[in-house]
């Protein structure tokens, strides 16, 4: 019978053996020579770098990652690149500490009613009497609605200000940084969004990619948009008198429309007062 020494001792042997045999296995595969595949350049690349850890090779897309492989180190290759975004506290902070206006309060429509409209209804019923202050003049707006219309300008027009501000900072510091004086044109900075298109080489692009603050890198297709954001609302049917697509809410209420641009997206808030009495690009662009 075997001793308590010998067993061990086997069950270290055969466990050795097992996982030499499991090397063994493993290294043989790795040589097998490669099949033919019709796997796209982009994809091996992609399975290459999520196997390698390789992260910052998945930031460049498959598109963009074609369009490498068929240029020489010296070619000029149009891409957008898109950076980290803003801490959105920096932008809150600002708006708070400069304006002395809570985006919590404006960005909130019951929050607004009760903080803002109340208060300046308040005011100026006190200051012109009730009925001079909720007359409605030819647009269909009193004092207290125009007055409440002021006051959300004034912060859309604060809050475009700061963002564009902020923005701007990154997207011309990371040009600053890393383009320099090198010959490259750079076709689009972002300044409502942290994004960038420019020319670079094959090795910038790598470059580029391997920065933490970048966060994808995609080829640019030039593309041509509509103009529909310049139009006023008369133009797309949406004047005081045309019935659902009313500028004003149909409730007999007031409303304001609090537009804001972002990463080609258009949010629009309702609260308390109508806003635009202008284009929207005029307003905010």
């Amino acid at each position: 019978m075997l001793n308590k020494l010998t067993k061990g001792m086997l069950h270290k042997f055969i466990a050795l053996t097992m996982a030499a045999c499991l090397l063994f296995t493993s290294a043989a595969s790795a040589h097998v020579a490669p099949q033919p595949s019709n796997v796209s350049l982009a994809e091996q690349t992609f399975t290459q770098a999520v196997r390698s850890g390789n992260s910052w090779e998945t930031k460049i897309n498959d598109e963009l990652w074609e369009a490498m492989a068929e240029k020489s180190e010296d070619d000029l290759i149009p891409i957008d690149l898109r950076l980290k975004d803003i801490d959105q506290r920096i932008i809150t902070n600002a708006l708070t500490n400069e304006t002395g206006m809570d985006p919590a309060i404006y960005e909130d429509p019951a929050r607004f009613e009760k903080e803002v409209t109340t208060g300046i209804t308040r005011q100026l019923e006190e200051q012109l009497g009730y009925e001079a202050a909720n007359v409605k003049d030819e647009h269909g707006m009193s004092s207290v609605d125009w007055a409440i219309s002021d006051k959300a300008d004034e912060y859309l027009m604060a809050y475009r200000r700061i963002v564009k501000r902020e923005y701007s900072a990154l997207t011309s510091g990371f040009i600053a940084d890393n383009v320099g004086e090198k010959q490259r044109s750079i076709l689009f900075m972002g300044t409502y969004v942290p994004c960038i298109t420019l020319e670079a080489t094959k090795s910038e692009i790598e470059a580029y990619a391997r920065q933490e603050i970048v966060t994808e890198i995609s080829l640019y297709v030039e593309w041509i948009g509509s103009s529909d954001l310049g139009q006023t609302l008369t133009q797309v049917g949406a004047d005081s008198t045309s019935g659902t697509k009313s500028g004003f809410y149909n409730s007999g209420a007031d409303v304001w429309l609090f537009y804001c641009f972002y990463g080609g997206m258009v949010w629009i808030m309702a609260a308390n007062v109508f806003v635009s009495k202008a284009s929207l690009r005029d307003r905010f662009f």
